[in-house]
């Protein structure tokens, strides 16, 4: 039986941390939970559950945080939460299934932004007390040596994931997210800090597109003209480099993600036609993806 470890990282999250580890009893073999400097109950409580503590002097990078739990991973797959989320009813049952009979490197599951933090798991992915539609993510990886994260923030897999072919496959173990609820997320300033480090990232190296997309995304839900700018910028690095590595048989892991903020951006300002044609040569690369058959709708 393949056995799987929880990988999370954490900081003075004693509020949220117990729910999230009682929700993957049963899913995981493994516990691994890097502690970036808090000062409350959280290593206790995590330790209360059974999970091995790694302490990590937190350095404006979430990768590394990620990173640091790698060499305590004693199992055959990684599952990636934060501590606010927790797997819904059934998730841990499909996520063994899954693993057992897996010929993909990696899954994405379904996650389910929370309206209410009193909501249960159940309620949110449901629907009941959710604030939108479920997003896909990949979040349960096969282990191996070289896996790693990337980005200071909205850390990824995109190089790991490009040496697999795309070996990727949907599986439906619900996740209830927590951290999106408004009145949360302005109390923790997540928004701030994620622009901040983003900013960073960019300063550092301008050419990361993954990243500029999450920018863009931040820059959008703040109704900040920078994201006009921002879509132009990502899109000529998307039209001039991604999608002629796309045509040119090259995996591009999120790519979809950053042509959505691109035209989403574009739709807002009323630039339909580039929509249009974003769309049009997307899909002329062999970019299939609902997202681009809605704004083509959206555009038309």
């Amino acid at each position: 039986m393949p056995t799987i470890a929880l990988c999370l990282i954490a900081k003075n999250e004693s509020a949220l941390i117990g729910a999230c580890l009682s929700s993957v009893r049963g899913a995981v073999d493994q516990i691994v939970v890097v502690d970036t400097g808090s000062e409350d109950d959280t290593v206790d409580i995590a330790r209360s559950h059974g999970a091995e503590v790694v302490q990590f002097a937190w350095c404006d990078d979430f990768s590394a945080a990620r990173n640091a739990a790698l060499p305590q991973v004693r199992c055959d797959w990684v599952l990636v939460l934060d501590c606010d989320e927790r797997l819904a009813t059934g998730a841990a049952a499909s996520i063994r299934k899954a693993v057992e009979l897996a010929r993909a490197e990696a899954f994405l599951l379904p996650l389910t932004d929370s309206a209410e933090m009193e909501a249960s798991p159940d309620e949110v992915v449901s629907g009941a007390k959710a604030l939108r539609e479920p997003i896909w993510l990949p979040r349960l990886f096969r282990y191996s040596s070289d896996l790693a994260w990337e980005g200071r923030v909205h850390e990824h897999l995109g190089a790991w994931m490009e040496c697999r072919n795309g070996h990727v496959a949907a599986l439906d173990a619900p996740i209830a997210h927590y951290g999106a609820v408004p009145a949360y997320r302005a109390k923790r300033g997540n928004s701030d800090r994620n622009l901040n480090l983003l900013l960073e990232e960019l300063k550092e190296e301008p050419s990361q597109w993954f990243a500029r997309s999450y920018l863009l995304e931040e820059l959008f839900q703040r109704g900040d003209a920078a994201a006009t700018e921002q879509a132009k910028v990502l899109w000529t690095q998307l039209e001039t480099v991604l999608l002629p590595a796309i045509e040119s048989g090259r995996a591009q892991h999120g790519v979809v993600k950053a042509l959505t903020a691109c035209f989403v951006t574009f739709a807002r300002d009323g630039a339909f036609l580039a929509v249009l044609q974003g769309v049009e040569r997307a899909k002329a690369v062999g970019v299939a993806h609902p997202n681009l058959d809605f704004m083509e709708g959206i555009a038309h």
